[in-house]
Order: structure tokens, then sequence, then C-alpha cells
């Protein structure tokens, strides 16, 4: 199963990061194996003791969200890849204002060692 994780600055609750989720999936064409879980940062479930360096580097930068992906049957890149479709799709939901400027991180794992996508 592909899995990667996102760390992400967003001043909207989870409660509306939820009600625009469907439609970012659909204007991000998310296939629908795709699952997403949010969480505030502090509570992420983190699968690793090594991700603890990135959630903090992330939360100095004032990343106050996690969300992990998966993919059923597909690699780690490519459940990263879905996950930055989807948080481009968050930026344009309307729960940005205007001209204000993304803040987030997209990691998966390559081999032994975490891997940023661009």
């Amino acid at each position: 199963m592909g899995k990667a994780y996102g760390f992400f600055q967003c001043d909207a609750s989870l409660e509306e990061i939820a009600a625009v989720l469907p439609e970012v999936r659909e204007y991000s064409e998310t296939p629908l194996p795709v699952e997403f879980f949010f969480m505030h940062a502090g509570d992420a479930l983190l699968p690793a003791p090594d991700m603890m360096d990135l959630l903090e580097e992330g939360r100095t930068h004032g990343q106050n969200y996690a969300v992990e992906a998966f993919y059923p049957g597909k690699k780690h890149e490519e459940a990263a890849d879905e996950l930055k479709l989807m948080l481009q799709g968050l930026y344009r939901s309307g729960l940005y204002p205007e001209c204000q400027d993304f803040f987030g991180d997209i990691v998966f794992k390559k081999g032994r060692d975490w891997e940023y996508k661009d």
C-alpha cells in the first residue's frame, strides 16, 4: 500500500477542511481508493520515530495540520502524487484568503529514507 504524509498550514478548522474535501477530490480527480486522514499536527499518529524530526520541522514553520494518504496497491511515491494534487486543490478551494501563501511539505518513504515531494 502506498503511503505518504503531508504537513501544512491552514487557518480553517478540521470541519471546514472536511466540508470541502469532496469537491477537492472531484476537482483533483482523486481515484476512489485513495484515502486521506487529517489531524492537528500535534495529534499526528506517525508510524515511525524517525518522522518526529519531520513533524517538529513542520511545526517550526507554522504547519499546524498533518494528513496521511493511503493508496492501496500503489507505491509510496504515487500516494505522494495524489496527496500533492489534493493539497493544491485545498489551496484553491477558498479556505485560503486571496494571496495567502501555502506552506506545506509532503514526504514518503523511499527505501530506508524519507523523500520530500517537489
